[in-house]
């Protein structure tokens, strides 16, 4: 009877080690390691930031940049203010190229340069500019100053005509473009 008593005590002991061991252990000031491993293998886990991630490392006094060595799957949007959109003067900053496999939507865009995928697959050269042409989509180095000529002789051609003829359209566009 002692030693179910025993045994009986251990085995409490341990489920309750056990249990405790799954409760929320809140530390009061910084924890340090050198490594944490969240999750398993197929079950995963989950990480709850309340704050901001930083790194606090320097290297010659300029800030190191948080990095992540894999992929990253963000389940939210992407946003720099304190509230997300475009009400506060605080855009997201991206300071590389960047590479969109799928499509990309926008309310707006400026750029003072773009390269699309579009212009890769019409075989444009960095810098070109693609416009429709007689033969569909073509490709010009600079078509600031042929423009300007081809939409000039276009309105000289339709003299205050409200229609575009196709005479008058390849006509301009064989002598500017």
């Amino acid at each position: 009877m002692k030693n179910l008593a025993i045994f009986l005590g251990l085995a409490i002991a341990v489920f309750v080690t056990a249990q405790m061991a799954q409760a929320i252990q809140i530390i009061d000031d910084t924890l340090q390691v050198n490594s944490l491993k969240v999750g398993v293998q197929g079950v995963g886990g989950v990480t709850f930031f309340n704050g901001t991630i930083i790194n606090e490392t320097t290297t010659d006094g300029a800030n190191n940049p948080v990095t992540f060595g894999d992929n990253v799957r963000i389940d939210g949007r992407l946003y720099r203010g304190a509230t997300s959109g475009t009400s506060d003067s605080l855009p997201f900053l991206i300071n590389d190229n960047v590479e969109v496999s799928g499509s990309l939507t926008t309310a707006s865009l400026t750029t003072d340069s773009i390269n699309l995928t579009v212009l890769d697959n019409l075989g444009c050269q960095e810098g070109d500019m693609a416009y429709y042409g007689t033969e569909g989509w073509e490709c010009s180095a600079d078509l600031s100053t042929s423009l300007l000529l081809f939409i000039d002789c276009l309105n000289t051609q339709i003299a205050g005509e409200t229609n575009i003829t196709v005479a008058d359209w390849e006509y301009c566009y064989n002598l500017f473009l």
